[in-house]
């Protein structure tokens, strides 16, 4: 028999992930603050919810939302999320992943959304 429990709804999460991706929202009426720029009639949530998403740059201290808010967006839209080190990767690396989003792009007409932190 099969038990719902807390993280049922994030099965596709590795077991090993922190505790923080497990319990991270994934959809907009799941993500709490921002209310400014993710209200109901808000420009940035229309987008969201339209796929109608285009280049943004989100800025701000540590745990305010942006990371979460990116990745809602990744996982609500047909955008792919590359997530990058900017301490850690090196410019090879980042070259890399700017030519596959091109190949992406061309070929699939997916969005591609990067975090270089």
């Amino acid at each position: 028999m099969h038990s719902e429990n807390l993280f049922t709804n994030y099965s596709q999460i590795e077991n090993n992930a922190p505790l923080a991706d497990k319990l991270r929202p994934k959809n907009l009426e799941d993500f709490f603050g921002q209310q400014p720029i993710l209200n109901e009639n808000s420009l940035l949530r229309s987008a969201i919810l339209n796929d109608k998403i285009s280049n943004f740059i989100f800025s701000g201290p540590p745990g305010v939302g942006k990371t979460t808010l990116i990745e809602i967006i990744s996982f609500n839209t047909r955008s792919k999320l590359i997530k990058l080190n900017a301490v850690l990767s090196s410019v090879k690396e980042l070259r890399n992943e700017i030519a596959n989003a091109k190949d992406r792009l061309i070929n699939s007409k997916r969005k591609n959304n990067f975090i270089y932190r």
